[in-house]
């Protein structure tokens, strides 16, 4: 049976060239980045982040902010599954997950006082 990480999600259309572009955002990080990455994968917090990696919070922040405009995400939980997909090989789930990122990025907030 072949792992599907979004079973759930519509069908998206699959992109192959998607994963070297996203794998090449990857590995242009710069290394301690490429740690809080790795960290951030794993689901530790900024805090566990800032004392494995003996840095200040406020650093790992920064860290997160550059890996999340890298991988063109909005939040760490995103850059975190981005993250995933390219290191465990899984073209289809990045492309569908960057076709999800960037049809919700498409759409306008709704205005509330309109």
């Amino acid at each position: 049976m072949d792992f599907d990480l979004f079973r759930l999600a519509a069908p998206w259309p699959v992109e192959q060239e998607m994963l070297p572009t996203l794998s090449a955002s990857v590995d242009a990080l710069r290394p301690q980045t490429r740690r809080v990455l790795s960290l951030l994968v794993e689901g530790h917090s900024n805090k566990e982040i800032a004392w494995r990696l003996s840095l200040q919070e406020s650093t790992v922040k920064s860290h997160i902010t550059t890996i999340t405009k890298a991988l063109g995400c909005r939040n760490r939980t995103q850059a975190a599954l981005i993250a995933f997909c390219v290191v465990c090989n899984l073209p289809s789930q990045a492309a569908k997950l960057r076709a999800i990122i960037d049809s919700r990025a498409l759409r306008t907030p709704s205005n509330p006082k309109g």
